[in-house]
């Protein structure tokens, strides 16, 4: 049977357009792709419009036992099988173990928190929150050309031991691409030069301190995905 790659995170993250650019290149690439949305049509035909054209197959299942028997079906017909889920927060714990719960039904090789990279905090917390019941695998972070701090996150996935699977910027058509280490060490430059910026403005050039927590560049290698599923 096909991997089955969950993809979960807060509304920001946008976790229907990642799969949807996740289908589409990995069916280019000769892979037998489907997704399975966990919430109801409505988001399962926004992804239908999304990957048209490629052959993909988009199904939705709102409850764990039609999750369950999907995920069986489509997997064993695919060699990849994304998982599409509802947007949850840290703060609506309710939300988050009916995630888990859903997502302890499809099975999941590996489980991808889509980070935006604007919001680091929110992804800090909803890795914390998600811990105990539904293990996070790996990083994907989002927008990062939306911010001048691209790099909060790439010390999040230090800090949790978290690999980063992609990279993607903008919206809709926006790229996204494995990570690699030679990006991931940019972002993080571009991250330290924004800070001391800031720093060197409220408080002058030479009672700058750069935060170790967000400087932590020489570890940026280890954060890569060594794969990407």
């Amino acid at each position: 049977p096909g991997h089955r790659l969950v993809l979960a995170g807060p509304p920001e993250g946008c976790t229907t357009s990642v799969a949807a650019r996740l289908a589409r290149g990995y069916s280019a690439a000769g892979l037998g792709v489907a997704i399975l949305s966990l919430e109801d049509e409505r988001p399962a035909e926004r992804l239908r419009r999304l990957v048209r054209g490629t052959g993909v197959e988009v199904a939705a299942a709102s409850t764990a036992a039609v999750a369950s028997t999907a995920a069986t079906r489509l997997s064993e017909a695919n060699d990849l099988l994304l998982v599409d889920t509802p947007s949850v927060s840290a703060r609506a714990l309710a939300d988050v173990a009916e995630l888990a719960r859903l997502v302890g039904a499809v099975a999941p090789d590996t489980v991808h928190l889509v980070a935006p990279a604007p919001f680091p905090h929110a992804s800090g917390a909803l890795v914390a929150a998600l811990e105990a019941i539904l293990p996070v695998d790996r990083l994907v972070l989002t927008h990062v050309d939306a911010t001048s701090a691209p790099g909060a996150l790439i010390a999040l996935a230090i800090e949790r031991e978290l690999p980063v699977s992609y990279v993607s910027s903008g919206d809709g058509d926006g790229t996204l691409a494995p990570a690699d280490p030679v990006d991931l060490a940019r972002l993080v430059a571009i991250t330290r030069e924004s800070i001391r910026a800031a720093h060197e403005s409220a408080y002058g050039a030479e009672t700058v301190e750069m935060p170790a927590r967000e400087t932590a560049g020489a570890d940026v290698a280890e954060a890569a995905a060594r794969q990407y599923f």
